[in-house]
């Protein structure tokens, strides 16, 4: 088992993974949701009724490892509590007897049928763990849908979930990095957005200015820019809530012991909201 000065002990579970799953993250080739772009980067295995993310080394890596759970349990609890959570919580299970570390969510996919899923070429797999070889699944094939491919099609999508924004506004206190709606996916049972990958950090820029810096990783398309301005519009009111509940959030004893047990920092969550709020409100209002 996993030292608990690595990792807090309720993300572990023991039935996390079968036998024959351990047998598949181990084969010559995995089955995949993307390449892996670099070393450090790990495998996500998909299953029929699972996603799972790792090996990771607790010992080496458990910064990251708390930074996705941690986010994603103060993610949770700011939401606010008319809507459901906007995150999708993973959990953990302990490989025995190596220790290493994978992170399981349940799947998103609108059913299970792994049968109908659609395969690129096998490709040799450049991170430095997992399977040497990678069959990588066509995201279409699995009916998964992500936020920035969606409301291409649909930008109407923004003004219907106001979560959307939220999600992003909790990822900016959090610096969580890779912030964008290509990190959100649409669940199939209700369709609201699901915030997903927490576990990278963005830089600090205290004095940033520009709402959309603080939320987007890089400037949204010009051609989606119309609706969200419309749809910051539509849930001005929501949003002035939102940043009301983080402000009470952020001060509570609670949530502080959350950050304290995953190593993440509070000290300036209540600098950010406030300078969300600022930057909010000076936003144009349109007609």
């Amino acid at each position: 088992m996993v030292d608990e000065a690595y990792i807090p002990k309720k993300w572990f579970v023991e039935d996390g993974l079968c036998e024959d799953e351990l047998r598949m993250l181990h084969a010559d080739v995995g089955t995949v949701a993307q390449k892996c772009t670099g070393k450090a980067k790990k495998p996500v295995f998909l299953f029929p009724d699972k996603i799972v993310k790792g090996p990771w080394r607790p010992e080496r890596e458990h910064q990251r490892i708390n930074r996705e759970l941690g986010r994603s349990e103060l993610m949770a609890c700011w939401s606010l509590p008319e809507y459901p959570s906007t995150v999708l919580q993973p959990s953990c299970f302990a490989e025995i007897p190596t220790g290493d570390v994978y992170l399981v969510w349940p799947a998103l996919y609108p059913s299970e049928q792994a049968e109908k899923w659609v395969f690129q070429p096998v490709c040799r797999n450049v991170s430095a763990v997992g399977p040497r070889q990678l069959r990588v699944v066509e995201r279409a094939s699995t009916g998964v849908i992500r936020v920035s491919d969606h409301v291409k099609k649909q930008p109407r999508y923004l003004f219907e979930h106001p979560e959307c924004w939220e999600h992003l506004m909790h990822r900016y206190v959090l610096q969580a990095g890779d912030s964008g709606l290509h990190n959100m996916l649409i669940r199939p049972s209700d369709r609201r957005c699901i915030g997903i990958d927490y576990d990278e950090n963005r830089k600090d820029d205290a004095h940033c200015d520009d709402w959309f810096e603080m939320m987007f990783k890089a400037k949204p398309a010009k051609s989606i820019m119309p609706a969200l301005l419309e749809s910051l519009q539509v849930h001005r009111e929501h949003l002035r809530v939102v940043l009301t509940r983080l402000e009470e959030s952020c001060a509570s004893k609670e949530c502080q012991a959350i950050a304290e047990a995953h190593g993440l920092s509070f000290q300036l969550w209540g600098q950010r909201v406030a300078r969300m709020k600022e930057v909010f409100e000076r936003l144009p209002v349109g007609e």
